[in-house]
């Protein structure tokens, strides 16, 4: 909000570098920091506050970066051109390595390289068709764009975990892959089509208010909720079904040290 006004009254180029020069004398001073043994509580209440001006930072990088690539280039290009900041800039992603690591991992006890290699393999194709899909979202529309995506993820979402509980790191690089090509549609698209809602005077602070708000509510909620549920499958079925680990294989995956439902005493 407070750089989104700026930079709607003083103009975006000045904004966004000092954003850039918050978020790296924070990021420095984060580095520098002294340890909990050589100054006592300071220690977390300085990180806090770093942190805090870090976010204070990020909440007008990403409008000031987009909206210098959307209006400085042809307005043709919009699309394409204000793609380019989301390349570097992906909460959701984060929020997927979480839930993808946390469910190979702890649920099907699979190894971790392969939760972490189908995800390193899943956001190299992402960050190859962000700037595709913006592309053709300056073709197409933003709106068919990334309704296309927003559907596909809905309808993927079932496929997605039928994969997983396959335990073949092959299809569970194709679900991953598949999963994240959908993200980068709406994605790719997400930066022209949100700065564009707004007019000129004001699409600052309208495109980063709305960007950062959805991202808090979004990001931060999301991982919470997704472990949350798959815990209460958990607890509900004494495990979380995996099929396919082999021919006619169809079982239950429980944490480690608990019993089966037969071995309980009455």
């Amino acid at each position: 909000m407070v750089f989104g006004h700026c930079g709607d009254k003083v103009g975006r180029k000045n904004v966004l570098v000092v954003t850039l020069v918050l978020m790296g004398i924070a990021t420095f001073a984060i580095g520098l920091m002294p340890t909990y043994d050589a100054i006592g509580v300071w220690a977390p209440i300085l990180l806090v506050a770093l942190r805090f001006l870090q976010g204070l930072g990020l909440g007008g990088e990403w409008g000031g970066a987009v909206l210098m690539t959307l209006e400085s280039g042809d307005k043709k290009r919009r699309g394409l051109n204000a793609s380019w900041p989301q390349v570097g800039v992906d909460v959701a992603f984060y929020t997927f390595v979480l839930f993808v690591t946390t469910y190979v991992v702890t649920y099907l006890e699979l190894p971790r390289s392969y939760a972490l290699n189908a995800v390193l393999i899943a956001a190299a194709c992402q960050v190859l068709l962000i700037p595709w899909f913006g592309a053709m979202s300056d073709r197409y529309g933003r709106r068919p764009v990334y309704l296309g995506g927003a559907i596909g993820s809905m309808i993927w979402i079932f496929v997605f975990f039928a994969l997983l509980d396959t335990g073949s790191f092959a299809l569970i690089v194709l679900a991953t892959v598949v999963a994240l090509v959908l993200h980068a549609s709406m994605y790719g698209t997400q930066a022209s089509f949100i700065a564009e809602m707004f007019p000129t005077k004001v699409r600052y602070s309208g495109a980063s208010m709305g960007y950062q708000l959805a991202g808090i509510l979004g990001g931060a909620l999301a991982p919470i909720i997704s472990v949350a549920l798959l815990d209460r499958l958990r607890h509900l079925t004494g495990g979380l079904p995996v099929r396919g680990r082999g021919p006619g294989d169809h079982h239950l995956v429980r944490p480690a040290g608990s019993r089966d439902l037969e071995d309980r005493p009455a």
